[in-house]
């Protein structure tokens, strides 16, 4: 995003989103990367078979979007916790000795479970997220937050249904969002368009590296480690596999 915002012979962006979504901070990132090209040139969001919660947050900063119609999108919503594996360490004789020092740096620590107190630590930092959520929704929409949430707390859509509820501008595939990009860059309808796909796709060798190096547990490993932090999700809660 920064060399396409940054390269003078970009006119227009598409930002292609295939993602369930993940931690808020990430996908605000993403967002404010995003932002920056909107301020300087036209960007297009398109969506593949997944652009959910997270996914959907980084598609606010796009001036359209464009869904498949039986994409899934939508999940507005987010969620913190953690994994709780005192009991499991127990059971195969691993001790947690913890030294701590001011208030309870510990809160978030596996081998313990979550307090009355660590609970509404939790729903406040997500009630915090989902409200700035809302807003990037609402100020892309140009809807209020409390339209926004009637329609948000995480319920899912297909991406007929999301053009329905006003989350999206147009059905169509990448295709339709290149054409679009190009006519909001002022080209006309029958220019020829160059694309650049980022990344670069790999190499033959590097594509079987990468999947030797895969595999279903490690590419879920940053989710996990996530969850065992504590740290706040704009995630779709269930992770769909077209075959």
């Amino acid at each position: 995003l920064t060399w396409a915002e940054e390269e003078a012979s970009v006119d227009a962006v598409v930002l292609r989103v295939s993602s369930p979504g993940g931690s808020d901070s990430a996908s605000d990132t993403i967002w404010r990367a995003a932002e920056r090209v909107r301020a300087v040139k036209p960007l297009v969001a398109s969506f593949g078979d997944v652009a959910a919660s997270g996914g959907y947050w980084v598609s606010t900063a796009a001036r359209r979007v464009v869904a498949e119609p039986l994409s899934i999108t939508g999940s507005i919503g987010v969620y913190v916790g953690k994994f709780n594996i005192g009991e499991l360490l127990d059971k195969v004789g691993i001790a947690a000795d913890l030294v701590t020092a001011g208030g309870r740096p510990n809160w978030l620590s596996p081998s313990r479970p979550l307090d009355e107190q660590d609970l509404e630590r939790l729903r406040e930092g997500a009630a915090e997220i989902y409200g700035v959520f809302l807003e990037r929704v609402a100020a892309a929409r140009n809807m209020t937050t409390t339209e926004v949430d009637a329609i948000g707390q995480g319920r899912v859509f297909t991406g007929g249904q999301a053009l329905a509820a006003g989350l999206v501008d147009q059905a169509g595939g990448i295709e339709d969002a290149v054409r679009l990009a190009a006519s909001e860059a002022g080209f006309p309808d029958d220019a020829t368009i160059e694309w650049v796909s980022l990344p670069e796709p790999p190499t033959l060798a590097e594509a079987i590296e990468a999947e030797f190096r895969s595999g279903g547990l490690r590419e879920r490993l940053p989710l996990l480690d996530a969850a065992l932090e504590g740290t706040r999700m704009a995630l779709l809660p269930f992770v769909p596999e077209f075959r």
